[in-house]
């Protein structure tokens, strides 16, 4: 039987994730484009983007090795994490950017007790379907018409708790969420919407294992679903972003609460005074 292609495989080929798209809606379609199109090197890489991708990789391993029937001790987890950590702030390219009050030592620490916290509130009853499983569908319109690019993606978790498939993200955030933004977030769409084009109209919930970045780290629990007319308001959503895109319309939000932390700002800056068409292959941007 043919492997299945890896999440990094995937991103090989021209395609959407909801990052990219989370990007172009909800922070700045300029910011979008300097990464996505113009290529442009940051200027830095913040702390916090290093630690939400080496936490997940964590627990990757951690409910791999349950989904097996290994026991794993939290010391071993917390030791992985710690590796994992330092070594991606070693490599990171550009330099990871931390604040006076911050470094790599605090970083880890806070690292660990949200790990601690995390594994202390795993609900053993419900049962492993799947980790870190990849996805690729088309994004397909009420017409029955294809976009150009497939959605991509990857699962942390597939669980069944009681009657109910459940995808499961973790997220580390700097506090507690309203309940009410899981239902307005785009992922929980893409996703389901990507199961639904996998696994036909099988039900199945999303929910957020969300673990906050306090002194005393908390985890919070919060679960959604979507409808048909969820996924074809996303699809209609990507079709006209793709318009965007090919008139090279992108404009910068100066209002965005990502301005202060956006590692494109010089490039923001200059951007009224160098814009140019760029002629690019859209097909090319991921």
């Amino acid at each position: 039987m043919k492997a299945e292609p890896t999440l990094a495989q995937l991103r090989r080929r021209p395609h959407w994730s909801c990052s990219s798209l989370g990007t172009f809606l909800n922070v700045c379609s300029l910011q979008w484009a300097f990464r996505y199109v113009y290529r442009r090197a940051p200027r830095h890489t913040s702390p916090a983007l290093v630690l939400g991708g080496v936490f997940p990789r964590a627990l990757t391993f951690l409910f791999n090795r349950q989904m097996d029937g290994e026991d794993t001790s939290i010391s071993a987890i917390t030791e992985l994490f710690s590796e994992l950590l330092l070594q991606a702030c070693r490599s990171a390219d550009p330099p990871v950017l931390f604040s006076p009050e911050e470094d790599v030592n605090s970083l880890q620490a806070l690292g660990v007790r949200m790990l601690e916290a995390f594994i202390a509130e795993i609900n053993q009853e419900e049962r492993i379907l799947g980790v870190a499983v990849p996805f690729s569908v088309p994004l397909v319109d009420q017409d029955g018409n294809a976009v150009s690019k497939p959605l991509i993606g990857e699962y942390d978790l597939v669980i069944q708790a009681g009657d109910s498939v459940v995808i499961v993200d973790w997220k580390t955030s700097a506090r507690r969420w309203a309940e009410k933004k899981a239902h307005q977030e785009l992922q929980p769409t893409c996703y389901l919407y990507a199961w639904q084009q996998k696994n036909g109209s099988t039900p199945v919930h999303f929910r957020y294992d969300i673990v906050t970045k306090a002194k005393t780290a908390t985890v919070q629990r919060i679960e959604t679903i979507r409808h048909s007319d969820h996924f074809g308001r996303l699809v209609e959503k990507v079709k006209q972003i793709e318009r965007v895109c090919k008139a090279e319309a992108f404009i910068p939000s100066d209002q965005s609460w990502a301005c202060a932390d956006c590692p494109y700002g010089l490039a923001c800056q200059s951007w009224h005074r160098e814009r140019s068409r760029s002629l690019y292959d859209f097909r090319l941007a991921a």
